[in-house]
């Protein structure tokens, strides 16, 4: 019992290196004009499962369960990954609210042409972000 527990872990293993492996060789097929990554879906990873079943050996109720193991551990990947763009999606729903009233507080402050000259210093100083030489806190690296 022991031994077979031993080699169903060893299993699993080998099954989640080649799985990792194949995913992100197959993944770069995926990838949109912006490098988005459009998941497998379920009938992908199942078809990959069985044919990695199937290049272990393993007997039918043992692909069975290795599959439906395997589609559950993707299930949950996927659900985690959907939840983490939801957050993701109203963290920058929120940080727009925060500088549009950021934004009529200034212009409660200027005038129309100070805030006209602020919002072209803005810009100019965006443009220059990250060029040049990286300085670091308080003044570091002038």
């Amino acid at each position: 019992m022991k031994t077979m527990m031993k080699n169903f872990g060893m299993l699993l293993i080998a099954m989640t290196i080649t799985f990792a492996a194949s995913a992100q060789e197959e993944g770069r097929g995926h990838r949109g004009r912006h490098g988005d990554h459009q998941p497998p879906t379920d009938e992908e990873v199942r078809s990959k499962m069985t044919e990695t079943a199937a290049e272990l050996g393993l007997n039918e109720q043992q692909t069975e369960q290795f599959v439906a193991l395997q589609m559950e551990g993707f299930a949950a990947r996927q659900a985690a990954m959907e939840e983490r763009r939801e957050e993701r999606q109203a963290m920058r729903a929120e940080m727009m609210k925060k500088r549009e009233a950021h934004m009529a507080k200034l212009k409660e402050i200027l005038t129309e042409e100070q805030f006209a000259k602020w919002e072209e210093m803005h810009k100019e100083r965006m443009h220059h972000r990250g060029k040049g030489k990286k300085h670091g806190r308080h003044g570091e690296g002038h």
